[in-house]
């Protein structure tokens, strides 16, 4: 038979070796493209692709549900949503970035200040104030609105999705999850644009 990656999946894995992955991924270090190293905290989500030759069922062995392939797709049309999430900004535009700096020079002629030390001291001065701000962002933008240029701290969009001919296991899994008062997680990738959504991997709930 020829070979099938949608039947492996973290499913196979026995939680002994799932947990033994994850201590031994705690701790490295990963880096994003212009982002600094950053520390493994755990293991949220496994995926397996692979290849396997198909045989016929073997005997009264156990039934594994399979993931659908890393390359499965489903079309959908977007019928209500709104993006959120956090960005974080280097700067403050000028009129802001004035206000900010006269503030902060008026309360530096007028206050003293405990330093980290418990020392208290007066500032003379304040030169070259920077300023880092991270702002919460949800939906779009009007046209005239001013754009500062940020980074992504976390990016989300919430959507109601209208699939076009959803799949059946994505239904029967919906329907006995009803059944049984769950409700039906998928870990999806969105592409936006004329393309698809895609990558639909259904999980058990």
């Amino acid at each position: 038979d020829s070979p099938q990656g949608d039947l492996v999946s973290g499913a196979m894995m026995s939680p002994e070796v799932k947990a033994q992955i994850e201590a031994e991924l705690k701790g490295m270090s990963v880096k994003a493209r212009d982002d600094q190293p950053l520390a493994v905290d755990g293991v949220k989500f496994l995926q397996i692709d692979a290849g396997v030759d198909l045989v016929g069922p073997t005997g009264m062995r156990p039934t594994i549900q399979a993931d659908p392939p890393l390359n499965f797709t489903v079309k959908g049309i977007v019928e209500e949503g709104n993006p959120f999430g956090t960005l974080q900004i280097a700067g403050l535009p000028g009129s802001l970035a004035k206000l900010a700096s006269d503030d902060i020079e008026a309360s530096a002629q007028r206050s003293n200040f405990r330093n980290a030390s418990g020392q208290e001291v007066s500032i003379g001065k304040v030169r070259n104030p920077q300023y880092v701000v991270q702002l919460t962002v949800k939906g779009a933008a009007k046209p005239e609105q001013t754009t500062l240029p940020g980074t992504v701290i976390s990016r989300k969009f919430a959507a109601k999705v209208r699939l076009n001919s959803p799949p059946q296991f994505l239904l029967d899994a919906v329907r006995n999850a009803d059944r049984a008062g769950k409700t039906v997680t998928a870990r999806v990738e969105v592409v936006t644009g004329t393309r698809p959504i895609a990558l639909i991997l259904l999980k058990k709930s």
